[in-house]
Parts: structure tokens; sequence; C-alpha cells
């Protein structure tokens, strides 16, 4: 602990030496001795909750907040909380990737959650918007406008909303308002797409 942080009277050599001499004689030492084998290994999964308990346990939590739920700290409390973490190495320095893909275990074959798949990456997305020359293909509204209004790039839209299909030809530069508008009635936004990817419909440019 850093000195001067926190107010408390520093312990005195005497002081210190008598609480030495004190755990050394207790038999309640803290810590383990050297080659002492936990009581607990090998024993995975010894402190699972019954469903009862774990109802039990959600009821009891419910309309309680976090303690620091709407609290703000103030800049000394936070340069102390900062000065403490000084020196403090993480856990996991040094172990990039080691709980990575397969390793973790979350890990469920490579299925994500949201229906994309890996491909759909953002080298392609890229790809799609330099193809559109960076334009919304509905309202005509630049990249460079999106990301001053939105603080984001243009979304890459899949046209037939199968999300695993990611030719080229099903994919769609959108402004971020434009690909709003896309979530209800799929099925004739599939017709108008298919329509401006023909030429059959101009770009509104009333936005630029």
């Amino acid at each position: 602990m850093p000195k001067g942080i926190y107010n408390h009277r520093p312990l005195t050599k005497e002081h210190r030496k008598n609480i030495s001499k004190a755990l050394k004689n207790s038999p309640f030492k803290i810590g383990f001795k050297k080659g002492c084998i936990p009581w607990i290994k090998g024993k995975k999964g010894v402190f699972k909750h019954t469903e009862e308990t774990k109802k039990w346990m959600s009821e009891s939590r419910k309309g309680k907040k976090h303690w620091a739920y709407g609290k703000t700290f103030s800049k000394e409390h936070r340069r102390k909380m900062r000065l403490a973490r000084l020196g403090v190495i993480p856990w996991n320095k040094g172990l990039k990737g080691f709980q990575a893909g397969e390793k973790h275990p979350n890990w469920r074959g490579g299925v994500t959650k949201y229906g994309y798949s890996f491909n759909f990456n953002k080298e392609l997305k890229e790809l799609i918007r330099k193809r559109d020359n960076y334009e919304c293909q509905m309202c005509g509204c630049s990249q460079e406008k999106c990301q001053e209004e939105h603080n984001e790039k243009l979304c890459v839209h899949h046209i037939n909303y199968n999300k695993k299909n990611n030719n080229p030809d099903n994919l769609i530069s959108l402004c971020k308002r434009c690909h709003a508008k896309t979530i209800t009635h799929p099925e004739l936004w599939v017709e108008y797409f298919g329509e401006v990817k023909n030429g059959f419909i101009k770009q509104d440019s009333s936005r630029n």
C-alpha cells in the first residue's frame, strides 16, 4: 500500500514484533504451509447450488441495487484508488489468448449468438463500402457525414436478411438512419433493394 494515502497510525517495530510472535504460536496461521494440499482440490462443483437455493437468491436480490449505483467518486477518491493500484501486476498479464477460442469454458464450437458468420468481418464490410463509393445507397449520405452525425461508419446490410449469405451481391451500404428503417417489413425492402441494384431507383440525395 503506497504511503500517505490513508491516514492511520503506523505500527511500531515492537508492535510488529509482537504480532509476528503471536502468529507463530497461533493454531490459526494465515496461508498455507509449503506442500500443503487445499481441502477443495479435485472437488469440482462442490459448491453447486440447488434450484431452490438459486430461486431464493434470485428473489432476495430483486429490487436491490448495487452499492455504487448512482454514486460518483470525487477526484481525490479516484486519485487514491489509482495510487492504491500502482505497481499491482494483473493476474492475466502475459497470458494473452490463454482462454481464447476452444480454451474458453463458454466455447460453443464457434457459434455466434447474433447469427452472423465469421466471414462477415471488418475487411468484407470495408470492401462493400468502397464498392458503394462510401455512400448510403438509399439517401446518398456520405460516410464522412454519417460519422459526424452518428460517430459510426456506414452499416453493411444483408439484402435478403440471411445473415450467413455474405455474397457481395447480397450486401449494400446504408447509413444508420436508413438501416434502422429496414427492421420492419423485410419483404418490401428485399424488393426495394433489388430495384436499387438493377438501377430502377435513384438515390434521394436531399440530405447531402
